[in-house]
């Protein structure tokens, strides 16, 4: 409506100019417009490709001082360990849920080639 409005009050010569003009600015935001979905999509796909993964451990015979030793040697030795949380503990087993950068898999074979001395942990599934 606006632009039918200032159409009108243009000269007549002007008419065609205006005209151009507005197929030009109408082409102009299309391409834009094409450019960032593009980037939005590209963004959105690099996002789904590298989502974290979550692993659930359970921990047998284990008190909660070694649980607490046990946090801390994942988080140093593991920096593809995102977050830990806790969701249960009791009669010395251990639930912990980990988010991971990367396969759940890589982490569990890293994880069963570790040496810690006396102290071992075990893989089971």
């Amino acid at each position: 409506m606006d632009q039918l409005l200032i159409w009108r009050s243009l000269p007549q010569r002007h008419h065609q100019r205006f005209d151009n003009d507005l197929q030009g600015a109408r082409a102009a935001l299309g391409k834009a417009a094409d450019k960032a979905l593009a980037t939005l999509v590209k963004d959105m796909r690099s996002v789904r490709e590298t989502p974290d993964q979550l692993l659930r451990m359970s921990i047998a015979n284990v008190s909660f001082e070694q649980l607490t030793l046990l946090k801390k040697v994942i988080q140093c030795d593991f920096p593809q360990v995102l977050a830990m949380r806790n969701p249960g503990f009791g009669d010395g087993i251990a639930k912990r849920e980990l988010s991971l950068n990367g396969s759940p898999t890589d982490f569990t074979e890293e994880l069963a080639l570790k040496d810690y001395g006396s102290f071992r942990l075990e893989v089971l599934s």
